[in-house]
């Protein structure tokens, strides 16, 4: 069983200030064809974003004022950010990614997006059909630690949201926002835009570097000797549940429908190979049905701080 230190390093009041900020930087993300949203990205998100640092120290005042200084000239221009936006992320050939499984998977729509997905089950989100961000999406990424921080006060069990806000930020969010910054620069230089995005990149990056040193951690406790192991809790972040019987010549338990189903070839060996390493495969363990209908997925409802 996993334990909790006495105490968390930050109270969990003290870790609003980031909720708001992952909601502001998560809304930052979405495709800005709105005008009254360019508008507010334009003219109130530089504002925001400063109030915050104050407080948070994510990044520096100097590169907020630059950032700032160049969303500036769009003030007379709203529709050349959306320009800018689609020029990066939506227009073929894309030059920078905003899905995480792009970047850790090599895909879309591969294993960290359907775990990302059961993450966001596991707390009960709802679908909004008008979103078409697939679930790994960085804006909804973002928007779903901040649904958690905002939770973790007036949660029964805090720790728990804050424990879970650790080990998402930490599997989906830290490994790769690096190589976003770079693309995103690389996208800029090459289309002669002002570096809007790749900073907003670059912020976001330093904030979830600073927020993980803000949460807290869970330790192991020593298990007895004599006595068998309590079960394993059913979390992407802890547990393997999900495939304790996965195998390379028995049936496997789906983890989404609960249908068994043989898993053959490559499939097989790579449940074998990460189970003799102590290692969950439950992302794996979805059978050709459910893995189909995961292709079709659309985004999850953005959390909303209370």
């Amino acid at each position: 069983m996993l334990t909790t230190s006495p105490l968390p390093t930050t109270p969990t009041k003290d870790l609003q200030p980031w909720a708001e900020t992952l909601l502001c930087l998560g809304q930052a993300f979405l495709p800005p064809r709105d005008p009254s949203f360019q508008h507010a990205i334009i003219h109130d998100l530089p504002r925001d974003l400063q109030d915050l640092n104050d407080t948070l120290g994510f990044t520096t005042n100097a590169a907020l004022a630059q950032w700032s200084e160049h969303l500036g000239h769009w003030a007379d221009d709203e529709q050349a950010l959306l320009k800018c936006y689609s020029r990066l992320f939506l227009s073929p050939p894309t030059p920078a990614s905003l899905n995480a499984g792009r970047h850790l998977d090599g895909q879309l729509m591969g294993p960290s997006a359907v775990e990302m997905e059961q993450v966001y089950q596991a707390h009960a989100l709802a679908r909004d059909p008008n979103l078409h961000q697939l679930p790994d999406h960085l804006a909804l990424q973002l928007q779903f630690v901040a649904f958690l921080l905002a939770e973790a006060p007036t949660a029964a069990d805090p720790e728990t949201y804050l424990h879970d806000a650790r080990g998402f930020t930490s599997r989906y969010l830290r490994g790769w926002l690096k190589n976003l910054v770079s693309q995103c620069q690389t996208g800029e230089a090459a289309y002669h835009l002002p570096p809007v995005y790749s900073q907003l990149a670059d912020f976001t990056h330093q904030a979830i570097l600073r927020l993980l040193e803000q949460l807290p951690q869970r330790e192991a406790a020593p298990q007895p000797t004599d006595q068998a192991p309590p079960p394993v809790r059913d979390n992407p972040f802890t547990g393997k549940e999900a495939d304790k019987n996965a195998g390379d010549t028995h049936p496997i338990t789906c983890s989404r429908c609960s249908e068994p189903f043989m898993a053959e070839g490559e499939l097989a060996g790579i449940i074998a190979a990460l189970h003799a390493n102590d290692v969950s495969a439950a992302h794996l363990c979805i059978c050709p049905d459910c893995r189909a209908g995961a292709m079709g997925m659309t985004a999850m409802k953005p959390p909303e701080v209370r």
